[in-house]
């Protein structure tokens, strides 16, 4: 499966799941091929659900972020 296929949210939402760190924006960028506006649209939309803060200049998983990873995980996986 091209991770193009999944949605900006999604793509985000696994990034910051494979990362043992806080990501900052340039690395999000980097690691899911989202374009800057793109982003920063779902980053916010993400921290609005509360499945991600932001801290410094960093983005990071809040608990139900990682709930929110594993049941992605788990529907890519039966697919």
């Amino acid at each position: 499966m091209s991770v193009r296929l999944l949605t900006p949210a999604a793509r985000i939402l696994l990034a910051l799941g494979r990362a043992e760190r806080p990501l900052s924006f340039g690395e999000l960028e980097e690691m899911t091929g989202l374009h800057h506006a793109s982003l920063d649209l779902n980053l916010k939309k993400l921290i609005a659900e509360g499945l991600i803060e932001k801290r410094g200049r960093s983005y990071v998983l809040t608990p139900s972020g990682k709930v929110a990873v594993e049941s992605l995980i788990a529907e890519i996986i039966e697919r």
